[in-house]
Order: structure tokens, then C-alpha cells, then sequence
């Protein structure tokens, strides 16, 4: 079992994640490698350091960790609802 279907097993049963390795979906949507300060810049530090104090903590790096995150919800093909995030904290 991936690791993306153990975390939503666990907390969104009923969601479907899709897993993309080659970055196809990716560059369809328009998502690519972070630039440096959306890599290192002071937003990454200060969300890091917001969800420490949360209690959470980085776990392990899986795939490239330049590409920027970005978030979907998608129905057919329409595009419902999009986050592409601004850092990558």
C-alpha cells in the first residue's frame, strides 16, 4: 500500500488520491519546480515553524523535492476547485 493511501485510509476514506511519479498531471496543471524562494525563503521557515508548534513535523522526503505542492479537486474533466501553494512550507 502507498503511503498517500495509508494517510487517507486513515483520515478520508472516501477520497481518491492520485499518485504522479513522471509529473504528467503535474505539467498539466501548470505546476513546476519552486524557485529559490519559494524553496527557502522566510514563508517556508515561518510555516514550518507555525505547524511545529502544532506538533507536526516533517516526515519522509518521497519523489522531487523542488516541485512546488498543489491541490485538485477534480470531477469528470472540470477542474472544481485548485491550491497551488505559494512555498513550500
Amino acid at each position: 500500500m502507498a503511503k498517500s493511501d495509508e494517510f487517507f485510509q486513515e483520515r478520508w476514506p472516501e477520497v481518491r488520491a492520485i499518485a504522479d511519479p513522471r509529473r504528467n498531471l503535474y505539467n498539466a496543471f501548470g505546476i513546476g519546480t519552486g524557485k529559490p524562494m519559494q524553496l527557502m525563503g522566510p514563508g517556508v521557515f515561518i510555516n514550518g515553524a507555525r505547524a511545529a508548534g502544532k506538533g507536526h513535523k516533517q516526515g519522509e522526503t518521497i519523489g522531487d523535492p523542488f516541485v512546488m505542492p498543489g491541490l485538485f479537486a477534480v470531477q469528470g474533466d472540470q477542474i472544481l476547485w485548485e491550491h497551488k501553494f505559494k512555498n513550500a512550507g
